[in-house]
């Protein structure tokens, strides 16, 4: 390399002339060692332009130069160019013979990966490893840096792993590239061990709580969070974050707070932190400090959804059912492939005795969102309730097809059954369900209402 013969401060000077002829339009000449300078320069700093005039200028005098030609398909690979960079390289290898040159090989396989050719990449990306020497870690790590631009996250972990080094810096990206693959568990290890030799890392705290936080180890993500905030107490989205915890864990009051510090802070907040401090208040039941938030989320978004999803439910509790059916039906005309919506109107109808309405907010539930358990249970119990039992038994079995399977699901059909009179299947399935799980009995007798009055479904219990 250059840096290793000429000084920085001559380098610098070549740069200053160089800028200063581009000024002034006037032709100067340069050595091949002084544009590899100035183009590494702008390449540094990302100036696609700049560099792609130097290299044009270079060309003019050191047409022939090997040097100038490898800039020249690095740009190329900046600008997305792949075939044409390795068109570039492959003609600079057949006039100078590139065998043993590290940084054509680090450039060829930077540009096989971006056209897909990922074996040619990891041939090229090998040699130019093998060539490393004391170089070793440098090029391993970038290797490692344009897999990950890339998103290539399993070949970023195996090309860190190999150096064989817990440098703090490896330690992070090997457990950013398990987050990123969604593998919290080595995501944790990892972000721990950085954690342990850099405890002031906002970014190492941030990610580990999103790991802990995505294992559902709530209590860890919450601490983690608590940590990053104290690091850096700007940043809003880690207080959101915070604030999410401590919902997941039920602490609504600690979540509020965090949501009051977050407006105290930020005067253009998004209308969906009322929707959150709205949800906040209807957990505690607090409906009217619910309803009032959802109220300025609305204000704030009047297409929100949500919004007007949040104040039908508020009004199902305030039993304004009229009210709520025109919130509800609101949120459809805005959005109607929420499978919830349908389950919200659904569920009003029910309530205001309309049947038929009701049991097409279900189907429809059902055809927009066919893994939704709520949907199904609740089209389930609206046949046997309305004593439809075989048809209630057909969408059990359809749900069975789209939903994990449940006790609850086989102690529904046991009860249509005996409904139909039809004991055998009846003790069948309920068998079925009571080897899922033993609460199937509790579940059972408060689900079918006659299981204290009919003596064979009470012997029946008694024996499984």
């Amino acid at each position: 390399m250059y840096n290793d013969f000429y000084q920085e401060e001559e380098l610098m000077s070549s740069l200053s002339s160089f800028e200063q002829a581009l000024e002034h339009n006037e032709s100067k000449y340069f050595e091949v060692h002084e544009f590899e300078y100035i183009i590494d320069h702008y390449i540094s700093a990302q100036n696609i332009t700049s560099s792609k005039n130097a290299i044009q200028k270079a060309l003019i005098i050191h047409p022939k130069s090997h040097e100038i030609q490898k800039r020249l398909a690095q740009v190329k690979n900046m600008e997305g160019q792949y075939e044409s960079a390795i068109e570039t390289l492959n003609n600079s290898f057949v006039s100078f013979g590139t065998d043993k040159d590290l940084d054509y090989f680090l450039i060829l396989g930077e540009s096989f990966l971006g056209i897909g050719e990922n074996k040619k990449a990891r041939d090229a990306f090998s040699r130019a490893i093998e060539l490393s020497e004391e170089e070793y870690f440098d090029i391993v790590t970038t290797v490692a840096a344009l897999y990950q631009q890339e998103g290539y996250f399993e070949e970023v972990i195996y090309y860190l792993k190999s150096v064989e080094n817990e440098d703090s810096s490896l330690l992070f990206d090997i457990g950013m590239s398990y987050h990123n693959l969604l593998d919290n568990k080595n995501a944790i290890l990892y972000l721990e061990k950085f954690i342990n030799q850099t405890p002031f890392s906002v970014d190492g705290w941030y990610y580990l709580g999103k790991s802990y936080q995505d294992s559902n180890r709530l209590e860890d993500a919450e601490d983690a969070f608590l940590n990053t905030i104290a690091l850096d107490s700007e940043l809003i989205i880690y207080q959101y974050d915070l604030a999410k915890v401590y919902i997941d864990q039920s602490k609504y009051l600690e979540a509020l707070e965090v949501y009051k510090e977050i407006l105290s802070k930020d005067k253009n907040v998004n209308h969906s932190i009322f929707l959150s401090i709205g949800d906040i208040s209807y957990n505690l039941e607090q409906f009217d400090n619910a309803k009032k938030n959802y109220e300025i989320a609305i204000r704030l978004n009047p297409e929100s959804a949500e919004g007007y999803y949040s104040l039908a439910q508020v009004e199902i509790e305030n039993e304004s059912l009229e009210l709520a059916k025109s919130f509800i039906q609101k949120a459809i005309s805005i959005d109607a492939n929420k499978a919830a919506f349908f389950v919200t109107l659904g569920t009003i109808n029910q309530l205001m005795g309309d049947v038929k309405s009701a049991e097409f907010s279900y189907l429809e539930a059902v055809n927009i969102d066919s893994n939704l358990n709520t949907a199904w249970h609740l089209l389930i119990d609206y046949y046997f309730f309305l004593d439809k039992p075989q048809e209630s038994i057909d969408v059990a079995f359809k749900s069975l097809a789209n939903i994990d399977e449940e006790y609850s699901i086989y102690c529904k059909i046991a009860a249509s059954f005996f409904d139909l009179d039809d004991t055998e299947q009846a003790v069948y399935y309920l068998k079925k369900a009571i080897n899922i799980d033993s609460d199937a009995r509790v579940f059972f007798k408060e689900y079918y209402s006659e299981s204290d009055q009919n003596i064979h479904v009470k012997t029946l219990l008694g024996q499984l």
